[in-house]
């Protein structure tokens, strides 16, 4: 299925009225961030500009819904107009009432394997739309069965109707298959105990894990959202669902060391909520480390999170980040500290490491005492319900692959697993992917999103060889569902004025924003991809 998310228009069909209303639309459509419409329910009939303030805006024209009286007298017609919008699927939005009589159903699907066959000979498809009332008997059977069976054409489902007509849309994508070309997500609520409404995506009863998971393994083409019937502005509804599909279709809840930023809390969540990011890494907080703040001043980096609805993915703390041979009584009191700093921000998670060898010494002769102060941590964690995470970090016990799996594997508990950061590796002269990767996948839980090339310098995502698009699209391939945090460390980054930038980012201040905003763009272009 196409990962872009689709609008069809017939939703806010009441300001598509005139040439201006359609282009304030298209404008409004694309500023959600659908890339991809349905053309119908519009009040002007001029392909080529429809055609022109699509492209304007960088919408597909996916498909339509065209009356069947043009199909059959005017296809001529309906062949140009749809190769003019460049849009290769024409859809029937529902049968006519003259068909709706079961002498008439078999009449209606030979008129519509007619239309088929004329318009296959031109590259374009045809597709039915489906409402509730082709679950009525025919036959002994659904009418819809009949059409399935004896038609030739696709299928434009439409979730809500099936539900309104007691059939589970996600065994009718699944018995179509690839004959459901495109699928309409439109939502089922309950007005009361006997009425059904329409409703945004997620804000009904539908269970869109598992139409999205069908839509994916049937082969559909395009999903796009619909409800015919708003309650508001059906801009504020398309909107709704669209932020609901696309946080529920990308596997990576995005996060990030923000400190990059700038050194100021609200500064950082500032950018954050520009780039549309709803959870941080805290580490530098106003010029301080996230284990060097008060009480006080960790109540009031909480007030600042609730004040921008920013949440802690994980506590970026720096335990674990001293030497073997240092003394770990106080050590073990700041990570105590930073447990209750993790309570108090709502973090489910703590980075640590696992503590510096002594340069140029055998790290197997410190095994016993890294896995020894490791347990101690793991047990406060798990009485507190916080997981931590790993970091394979360069001099550390965990630099290799083969220890870090050794410390998860020792220690074996689900209050101990992996963050997989493969710059280090690559730092390490580790190869990152597939072996690394392979060997520690079980324990992945967390990702650390930063590039490195070949001279070990820090690049952003996908541009160094780091393997970062081939590690996330395995996460996604296992069903990963968790948080990637961006790292960048492009402070340094001497190619950075080399980037073909586009011209917000010309504009941006050769700043911490500038080059965080670069890896957030990088990363981003790597998810969507995928």
């Amino acid at each position: 299925m196409d990962k872009r998310i689709g609008a069809q228009l017939y939703t806010a069909r009441d300001f598509l009225t005139t040439k201006e209303d359609f282009y304030e639309s298209m404008k409004k459509i694309k500023e959600i961030g659908y890339e991809q419409i349905q053309a119908s329910g519009l009040g002007i009939s001029d392909a080529d500009y429809i055609k022109k303030v699509c492209d304007e805006f960088g919408l597909e024209i996916t498909c339509t819904h065209r009356p069947l009286d043009n199909y059959i007298h005017k296809l001529d017609e309906e062949i140009k107009y749809h190769k003019t919008l460049g849009c290769k699927i024409a859809g029937l939005g529902s049968m006519p009432p003259e068909f709706r009589d079961e002498l008439k159903v078999k009449e209606f699907v030979e008129v519509m394997n007619d239309i088929y066959e004329k318009l296959k000979k031109e590259g374009i498809e045809f597709a039915y739309h489906n409402h509730s009332f082709e679950f009525l008997k025919y036959e002994g059977k659904y009418v819809m069965d009949y059409f399935i069976k004896h038609g030739k054409f696709s299928f434009i489902v439409d979730t809500y109707w099936l539900a309104y007509a007691g059939i589970n849309p996600v065994d009718f994508i699944k018995k179509l298959g690839k004959r459901a070309i495109c699928v309409h997500f439109k939502d089922l609520a309950m007005k009361n105990i006997t009425e059904t409404k329409m409703a945004p995506v997620g804000c009904g009863n539908l269970d869109w894990g598992k139409i999205i998971k069908a839509c994916e393994e049937s082969g559909v083409k395009y999903a796009l959202v619909e409800q015919d019937e708003c309650e508001e502005d059906p801009f504020i509804c398309l909107k709704k669902s669209y932020d609901y599909l696309k946080d529920l279709m990308n596997p990576f809840t995005l996060s990030g060391f923000s400190d990059e930023i700038d050194s100021n809390i609200e500064e950082q969540f500032k950018v954050l909520k520009k780039l549309g990011i709803k959870y941080f890494e805290p580490r530098g907080i106003n010029g301080k480390n996230i284990s060097a703040l008060t009480e006080d001043e960790i109540k009031k980096l909480k007030e600042a999170m609730d004040k921008y609805e920013i949440k802690a993915s994980s506590i970026g703390s720096p335990i674990g980040k001293i030497s073997i041979n240092d003394d770990f009584a106080p050590h073990f009191e700041l990570f105590e500290k930073m447990v209750k700093t993790a309570k108090t921000l709502g973090a489910e998670y703590i980075r640590i490491f696992s503590f510096f060898i002594p340069s140029g010494e055998d790290p197997s002769e410190y095994k016993n005492e890294v896995i020894k102060r490791l347990k101690v941590l793991v047990k406060t964690a798990e009485e507190n319900n916080i997981i931590l995470l790993h970091e394979n970090e360069k001099d550390i016990y965990g630099d290799t692959p083969e220890r870090c799996l050794e410390i998860l594997e020792e220690i074996n508990s689900p209050y101990l697993r992996c963050v997989f950061d493969p710059a280090n590796f690559v730092q390490c002269d580790v190869e990152n992917y597939p072996y690394a990767f392979n060997l520690l996948k079980p324990y992945i839980e967390y990702m650390h999103i930063k590039d490195a090339d070949e001279n070990k310098n820090i690049v952003p995502a996908g541009m160094g060889i780091g393997n970062i698009e081939k590690i996330l699209s395995s996460l996604k391939g296992k069903g990963y569902r968790g948080f990637v945090s961006l790292e960048p460390h492009l402070g340094s980054f001497e190619g950075l004025c080399d980037l073909e930038l586009d011209d917000k980012m010309l504009k941006l201040p050769k700043s911490g924003e500038g080059t965080f905003t670069l890896a957030f763009n990088e990363l981003k272009k790597i998810i969507d991809k995928i």
